[in-house]
């Protein structure tokens, strides 16, 4: 079982989940985070840690059906209101 912290930092660390700048976290976000899982892609490394995983997953269902944008696109900063950032 992983320590509570290592999950919890992850999530913390989370950024929007927007994979396709649509301003809407929706099922096209989700399904491009599942074509992308087991890689590396930077966009859809939502929890950066380098590997597209179930804590992306999680984070993504955590602000999935909310609006929110990403400044300056990619992996930056997020503008959603359900976003997990520390």
């Amino acid at each position: 079982m992983w320590p509570q912290n290592v999950s919890t930092r992850r999530l913390q660390d989370a950024g929007c989940a927007d994979i396709n700048d649509s301003g809407t976290v929706d099922v096209a976000d989700l399904l491009m985070l599942l074509a992308a899982y087991g890689g590396s892609d930077a966009n859809a490394d939502i929890a950066p840690n380098n590997v597209i995983d179930v804590q992306d997953l999680l984070a993504l269902l955590a602000q999935y059906g909310t609006d929110c944008t990403r400044s300056g696109g990619g992996s930056g900063e997020c503008e959603c209101p359900h976003a997990i950032v520390p």
